[in-house]
């Protein structure tokens, strides 16, 4: 299957080309449409979203809810979670027996 092309449209009137896989470079911020290759239609705008995710091989819109999902999914991000001050605390005691190195500001418990 051959990479798909795409150009992303941003504010300033700026435009970006680019085909297959982004790469890290892209500037992220203030992108208004993305034009790309869709193998069933041709071609397809991706416009008025808050976020755009390159998923399953070409670009995507989503909410905040679907950038969290796509995030969970790709492995590129932890989420933490509330938890009792006692239980923090009993695994803050084992983590810092863990720690092998400690910085020179840092007081050893």
């Amino acid at each position: 299957m051959s990479q798909l092309q795409w150009k992303i449209y941003y504010g300033d009137g700026s435009m970006l080309v680019g085909k297959g896989p982004p790469d890290r470079s892209i500037d992220a911020r203030d992108i208004q449409a993305i034009v790309q290759d869709h193998p069933e239609v041709g071609v397809e705008i991706v416009t008025a979203c808050d976020y755009y995710v390159w998923d399953d091989g070409r670009w995507r819109g989503v909410d905040q809810f679907g950038l969290y999902d796509f995030l969970l999914e790709s492995g590129l991000v932890l989420f933490g979670r509330m938890m009792k001050r006692e239980e923090y605390d009993g695994l803050m005691k084992h983590a810092l027996k863990d720690k092998n190195g400690w910085l020179p500001f840092e007081v050893r418990p």
